[in-house]
């Protein structure tokens, strides 16, 4: 056995350190400290050495201490002294055996002890998919103790091995080992449970290089059930609120699919840049999405968590009362809502009446989002949700409790009644009921709750397919109410013209209003009318799509007051130019963002929105006169964000990735925006955006976007400036006036920002 150092050694070994280094700890007491080294499976260890390598400094000096070997020895020790509080990584050097090098801080009494363990060579041969990449000339090859043995004597370690033409060799522990082959410009390679003999070389085989993203993940079961190989994970375009089906259809298209291997693993390879989701499948477990994901190019993504399979639940729905105003069975309508694709409705998972409790109980699903639907037997749907979130046994498990109102009343138009149709809850609400009335203008129904109620009116006598306006329904003391609907004494009418005057037929109008939006379309001679909707500001815009050729007019804003007929007004049609455009993030091009462009001077009326494809490129629009767009992306996966920019050819736009969520908390329970999301105002940096849009994106991206709920999270969103107003309206008058209740703050990348909109008290 060597005998110690002398305590002199210190001093030479900082000489050898370099002065520098000297001068920073000679203030320090040099401390013994004990290097010891020792054969894992008890062989005799031969002459090595210690390489010490400081950490204390920048320099980073190094030395090496070495040890003679004593014949039939396994162990092997060395003492020297070493500055206190010095930091030191120290590796081993011995012919044959591998240990893992170490760090150590010097204390009184340190001693590190090393495990060493027989080496021995594992080969293998890449080969080329594509002849035109050079093959990597070095090759980082990571390797721990196999999972399955359940054995753990070291942490993950490394070897460089050089790669001459598309053969290597690297020396590894003669143990089971997971391997990781991460060749220079190529997708990682794994292997599992390799065991590597003590004697001649291991071949690994043939591996093909491949180019490209990848995406490892971890599946466990819930229940720490085995996996087998009959589990499957596929990756496809993360395309939150996409309502387009056609183009939903073909982003949901696999790009990568792969099996799951028995102890979890799941690895796809070769994959463009992008923001994805990953579906994962294993037969005797519900499917789990996870998602988004982003991949970089030419980059490794380690998913952060394991993707856990859930055993299927067991829905039951129970609707409170039992029957519906006719004594007869609700029809219940309840589908899981894609996460994959962003589309309303992946499938329909039951669609039937319930039982005479009231109840239905709907076997074998998956933890997610749903939307339901409750229908009496008149058709109508009484109670309505589009994004119930069921995480568990506790969420399946759906009570309904209906407040039902009879209601009755006429429609009346210049104090007479008329025969029409009303919807309450509108005419596609999620929540509605329809009203035929009778020669009398009178009609009878059902409602699912008394209190505030959008209502769309249609009237064929007034040439208007649709006339919305707002109604109290207060139930009397028998618990019915009454309704008079009071339609508008106004009229409007027009001629679509092109720029020579001559009258376009079958050209679409579009009526704006405080109320909503009316569209009417003009006949052989250009003219459209519109009646009875409400009065005060509106807007009047018209578009013509005739084969590839497109053409729209300028907006008019008008004041319509109750009795008058305002017009005749020529809209003049324009032709209107395409324009190309590139979406991109820091990782590249995003594929299925929602792209919406606002013209932002008031004269010229300009809104068109597309979606990029998987190049992240898009194409609209826009009258070829507009200077400056206000536009909204909305990017899968990442930030949305509001800009204003000049009109460009090509629109190139580079979007953030990281974003923060922020919050929208309402007090009290007569908050106007709680009763309808449109009354809910959110500015980005002085950009408006549209509540609807931000409910969707909220939804796609894991956040609350339901505003009756109280609470919406909407979580990334571009950092900025966020200011939330909610706009009441005080109905001392038939048009009311707008009374802004707003707070607003800073939102940071990866931050959270809460706001809270106090209540109104006024209705």
């Amino acid at each position: 056995m060597p005998r110690p150092l002398p305590i002199g050694f210190a001093l030479v070994f900082a000489l050898l350190l370099g002065a520098d280094t000297w001068a920073d700890i000679q203030g320090s007491s040099p401390l013994p400290v004990m290097l010891q080294a020792s054969a894992a499976d008890g062989a005799a260890l031969g002459p090595g050495r210690f390489l010490l390598q400081s950490l204390s400094d920048d320099a980073a000096p190094s030395a090496t201490v070495a040890w003679t070997a004593t014949p039939g020895e396994s162990r092997s020790q060395t003492q020297l002294e070493l500055p206190h509080r010095s930091r030191w990584r120290v590796c081993i050097e011995v012919d044959g055996q591998w240990a893992p090098c170490r760090e150590l801080t010097v204390t009184k009494g340190a001693t590190l002890d090393f495990r060493t363990w027989p080496t021995n060579a594992i080969q293998g041969t890449f080969r080329a998919t594509d002849p035109a990449r050079a093959p990597p000339e070095q090759l980082t090859l990571h390797f721990a103790p196999a999972a399955a043995s359940g054995q753990a004597p070291f942490a993950r370690s490394s070897v460089s091995c050089d790669v001459d033409g598309l053969r290597w060799r690297c020396h590894v522990p003669a143990l089971a080992l997971d391997l990781e082959l991460r060749p220079q410009g190529f997708v990682p390679i794994y292997r599992f449970g390799i065991d590597v003999p003590a004697t001649g070389d291991f071949v690994l085989g043939s591996l093909d290089l491949q180019r490209g993203a990848s995406l490892v993940a971890r599946v466990e079961a819930e229940d720490g059930a085995m996996l087998s190989d009959r589990g499957r994970g596929r990756l496809v375009p993360f395309v939150p609120g996409q309502r387009q089906r056609n183009l939903a259809d073909r982003l949901s298209r696999s790009v990568a699919e792969a099996t799951i291997q028995g102890d979890g693993f799941l690895q796809l390879a070769a994959l463009p840049a992008g923001v994805y989701a990953l579906e994962v499948t294993h037969p005797g477990f519900a499917p789990t999405i996870e998602y988004p994901i982003e991949l970089w190019p030419e980059t490794e993504v380690r998913w952060r968590d394991p993707v856990v399979l859930n055993r299927p639940l067991d829905l039951a729905v129970e609707i409170s009362p039992s029957s519906d105003w006719r004594g007869h069975p609700w029809r219940l309508q309840l589908s899981r809502v894609s996460e994959l694709t962003g589309a309303d409705t992946e499938a329909m998972v039951f669609d039937g009446l319930v039982d005479e409790s009231g109840s239905v109980r709907i076997a074998g699903q998956a933890a997610g989002r749903y939307s339901l639907q409750v229908f009496d037997s008149a058709g109508n749907p009484l109670y309505g949700e589009l994004d119930r979130r069921v995480s568990g046994a506790a969420d399946a498990k759906i009570a309904i409790a209906l407040d039902l109102v009879m209601v009755r009343g006429q429609v009346r138009y210049r104090d007479e009644p008329v025969l029409g149709k009303v919807w309450f809850g509108g005419r596609h609400g999620a929540v509605r009921s329809a009203m035929a009335t009778s020669a009398e203008g009178d009609f009878l129904g059902v409602l699912s709750h008394p209190g505030w109620w959008t209502i769309d009116v249609e009237v064929p006598v007034l040439g208007s397919s649709r006339l919305r306006s707002r109604v109290l329904v207060e139930p009397d003391s028998s618990g019915d109410a009454e309704v008079v609907v009071e339609l508008p004494d106004t009229e409007l009418a027009g001629r679509v013209v092109d720029p020579a005057g001559q009258p376009i037929g079958d050209a679409d109008v579009l009526l704006l209003t405080a109320a909503g939006s009316l569209r009417s379309r003009t006949d052989a001679d250009g003219k459209f009318s519109f009646r009875a909707f409400e009065g005060g500001t509106v807007t009047l815009l018209a578009r013509s799509v005739q084969g590839e050729t497109e053409r729209v007019s300028n907006s008019l804003d008008l004041e319509v007051s109750e009795g008058m007929q305002a017009g005749p007004f020529d809209l003049v049609l324009e032709t209107v130019e395409t324009f190309a455009g590139k979406i991109v993030s820091e990782g590249g091009p995003v594929a299925g963002a929602m792209v919406e462009l606002i013209s932002i001077d008031p004269a010229i009326a300009a809104y068109s929105e597309a979606r990029t494809d998987i190049e992240g490129r898009f194409e609209v629009r826009l009258r070829p006169e507009i200077d400056h767009l206000r536009i909204i992306v909305s990017p899968p996966g990442h930030a949305l964000k509001g800009v204003e920019v000049p009109l460009r050819r090509p629109l190139h736009l580079r979007i953030p990735t990281a974003g923060g969520t922020l919050a929208i908390r309402w007090t009290g329970e007569d908050s106007h925006a709680a009763k309808s999301p449109s009354r809910l105002q959110v500015e980005q940096d002085g950009i408006a955006l549209s509540p609807h849009l931000l409910w969707a994106w909220a939804r796609g991206h894991g956040g609350r976007g339901n505003p009756r709920a109280g609470l919406v999270t909407i979580p990334r969103l571009a950092p900025g400036f966020y200011r939330v107003c909610e706009l009441t309206v005080e109905l001392s008058d038939d048009r009311g006036s707008s009374s802004p209740n707003c707070a607003g703050g800073y939102l940071d990348a990866g931050g959270s920002l809460e706001l809270e909109l106090a209540s109104s008290g006024v209705e």
